[in-house]
């Protein structure tokens, strides 16, 4: 089968970050945890769904660039100082990509996946 792009989503402590991980290892996958999406607990959202993670960026850094064949390239959020590492982690467009984690599968970033 030829893909480009999958998500594995699910609750937490379901074994997706386990499972990701061995898939990006025997597919030469690039992985892209959810986790780096996630905000800091002053800006969660009171009301929302997805109120830990921000869902925008995600749509903004990962799916567009995903949907128009592009290098892709996104910060990530470390929520111990609740600031975006300095550094960016760049995706090629050539390489096969497996997105993991609770929020993955919304449906406006579904027409991204294969």
């Amino acid at each position: 089968m030829d893909w480009r792009v999958c998500a594995l989503d699910g609750p937490g402590g379901s074994g997706k970050s386990s499972l990701a991980l061995q898939m990006a290892i025997d597919l030469d996958a690039i992985l892209i945890p959810m986790e780096a999406f996630h905000l800091p607990k002053p800006k969660h959202k009171i009301s929302a769904i997805a109120k830990n993670v921000d869902l925008d960026r995600f749509l903004e850094e990962v799916i567009y660039p995903l949907e128009q064949g592009k290098n892709l390239s996104y910060r990530v959020m470390d929520l111990v100082s609740g600031e975006y590492r300095p550094e960016r982690v760049l995706v090629p467009s050539h390489k096969k990509v497996i997105i993991e984690g609770t929020y993955s599968m919304e449906l406006s970033f579904r027409q991204a996946y294969d």
